[in-house]
């Protein structure tokens, strides 16, 4: 009687082990599928955020003294605030440009860059032709100095080139220039010291002739 007891018990051990395998395997398969999309989220990421990456390198302001002449107050990264008077109804920013490879963005290196000229410009182009104008040299401003060297034999760069970027005047705005991976670009927000605060103040202006 023990025995086939003892058989019985033998031939309910075996179900079990395949039971416990059944769970085991599609749990380790659950887990690692887990880890990889953890992995490929973080590095999907990572790559968005190098490529994307964008910082501050000069900010301006603008102040009217008369029709279309103004004049720009200019912070440059690692530099004072300088003011330069500007003609037209625009204004304009150029820098010298140094674009990597993607791949070393990938690694945490970022594009060159070098400020180079301030300027103003007219919306309409016979006003651009005929009346005044004034471009200003912010080369020596303390930006990022590109080494000749890196242009002339570094391995990590793809392209060089001139970039640059141009808005509408504005006064009631602040304009950010950012560097980009591929080049500088502009963004405006409104100056919170010449914002109108009262409602009333809005619709007027709203509806000002």
């Amino acid at each position: 009687m023990s025995n086939e007891v003892h058989k019985n018990q033998k031939k309910n051990k075996k179900p079990r082990k395949k039971l416990t395998w059944l769970f085991i395997v599609p749990s380790l398969l659950g887990g690692a599928w887990v880890v990889l999309s953890i992995f490929f989220a973080v590095l999907s990421f990572h790559i968005y955020s190098r490529l994307s990456y964008e910082e501050p390198i000069a900010r301006l302001s603008f102040q009217k003294q008369q029709d279309k002449v103004y004049m720009a107050n200019i912070t440059t990264k690692n530099s004072n605030s300088e003011a330069y008077k500007i003609f037209g109804d625009q204004w304009r920013i150029d820098a010298q440009f140094i674009k990597l490879h993607a791949w070393a963005n990938l690694f945490g290196l970022d594009a060159l860059y070098k400020i180079e000229r301030l300027e103003g410009r007219y919306k309409n182009l016979q006003e651009q032709n005929t009346l005044k104008h004034r471009a200003y040299d912010l080369s020596d401003q303390k930006a990022i100095q590109i080494p000749q060297f890196l242009i002339d034999y570094n391995f990590l760069i793809d392209a060089e080139y001139g970039s640059s970027t141009y808005l509408a005047i504005d006064e009631s705005k602040i304009y950010t220039v950012y560097r980009t991976q591929s080049g500088i670009l502009v963004r405006q927000t409104a100056d919170p010291t010449k914002a109108k605060t009262g409602l009333m103040e809005q619709i007027i202006e709203i509806f000002k002739p």
